[in-house]
């Protein structure tokens, strides 16, 4: 099955350029051991990711605007969804963006604008993706016992997560990565 790129920028500046993410083919992702790289619906990503076997193709995105109207984000939604659907993708990725600028003291091209929560957009816009979706979180914006909850409301076979810590060690957090002993 071949791969097709999607040309063009962003919609409504909500998408972001298109963001492959490759893991390096190891192995036969169908595990037919018939040499054939499998992708798509058929692929169980996460077990694949696990035994590190395959090769994937993501599309990386972050959610609207944090400001605009619920309606305004499922149009956003289903402009994506119609854009990706066609493109065999094997996952999508779901960014949370924090501002920063904690890290860098330099004042920043253009203003900082707080997107709305991944698992949200997910749960309230995306309902009809049928490939998984790995979700990235910026832990430090969130109390632990949502993190909790979120989490294990989750499909496994679903939705994937990735925690990322605080922008730098200066920055105060909800939620921290770091084990307290």
């Amino acid at each position: 099955m071949s791969r097709k790129r999607m040309a063009g920028g962003p919609a409504d500046g909500q998408i972001t350029a298109p963001v492959v993410a490759r893991i390096a083919a190891l192995a036969d992702v169908g595990g037919a051991g018939d040499g054939v790289v499998r992708y798509g619906r058929d692929v169980d990503l996460k077990r694949s990711i696990a035994e590190r076997q395959g090769e994937f193709l993501f599309f990386a995105l972050t959610p609207p605007r944090r400001a605009i109207s619920p309606d305004k984000a499922q149009e956003i939604a289903d402009a994506t969804f119609k854009r990706l659907h066609a493109l065999e993708l094997d996952g999508l990725v779901l960014y949370d963006i924090d501002d920063e600028s904690d890290r860098n003291p330099e004042e920043r091209p253009f203003p900082f604008l707080p997107t709305m929560d991944p698992a949200e957009y997910l749960s309230g816009h995306l309902n009809d993706w049928s490939i998984p979706v790995v979700v990235y979180r910026a832990v430090g914006k969130y109390v632990e016992s949502d993190l909790r909850s979120w989490l294990s409301a989750q499909e496994p076979g679903r939705t994937l997560s990735v925690f990322v810590g605080a922008s730098s060690r200066d920055k105060p957090v909800a939620t921290s990565l770091v084990s307290r002993v």
